[in-house]
């Protein structure tokens, strides 16, 4: 029995629609569908909201909570859930993977949870750019190292799509800029990135940890 809860973000909305349709799909029966309400909540708010959907939860005698959406939510719904007893397991998608957004704020609530989140190798070119990042910035955030290669794979295709004119100013097309984009092939510090013919990347390992 599962009972599914996000935020209306489009990001835990899709993580959770997705989720659904596979667990469905390998007879896992869905007890529950609860969503946080719109982004931009206090966290009293927040808080509040985790009670009352903890509670719906609670009454279906789940036996899996999956989570889609962002820490501060996440992390509120699990303190909630333990509060009420639900020893159901929790398991969410890669924004979890934040060590003071969620496994800190939810304290000892946070203890046996899953989160899956796409492994950065974290070979010699990710820790050389963690020492980095984290002298300049704290702590790396779950999409800190896939937002830096982001960057990278974005600007090397813009240098090659970009067309400078006769005044000087440069002309990026749509389509040349996407295809840039799908030929790239590049050693980042989340490890190898290319795409597919739909723009997915290949060769991504998603690793379930546990808190």
């Amino acid at each position: 029995n599962v009972a599914f809860v996000y935020d209306k973000s489009g990001y835990g909305r899709s993580l959770a629609e997705e989720f659904k349709k596979d667990a469905e799909a390998a007879k896992l029966r869905t007890v529950a569908y609860e969503a946080f309400p719109s982004k931009g909540d206090s966290p009293g708010q927040i808080e509040e909201a985790a009670g009352a959907i903890a509670a719906k939860v609670n009454a279906t005698g789940a036996d899996l909570v999956y989570y889609g959406g962002l820490p501060a939510e996440g992390a509120a719904l699990l303190v909630e859930l333990r509060k009420l007893g639900v020893g159901a397991a929790f398991i969410g998608g890669d924004a979890l993977y934040d060590v003071e957004r969620f496994a800190v704020a939810a304290e000892g609530a946070a203890e046996g949870a899953y989160v899956t989140y796409a492994s950065t190798g974290e070979g010699a070119k990710y820790a050389d750019w963690k020492r980095r990042y984290e002298a300049r910035f704290g702590p790396v955030g779950a999409f800190s190292p896939h937002g830096y290669d982001s960057a990278i794979v974005l600007l090397s295709a813009v240098e090659k799509a970009a067309a400078k004119q006769p005044d000087g100013s440069l002309t990026i097309g749509r389509k040349a800029l996407a295809e840039a984009v799908r030929d790239i092939n590049y050693d980042g510090v989340t490890g190898k990135i290319a795409f597919d013919s739909k723009g997915d990347r290949t060769g991504t390992m998603v690793v379930v940890n546990k808190v």
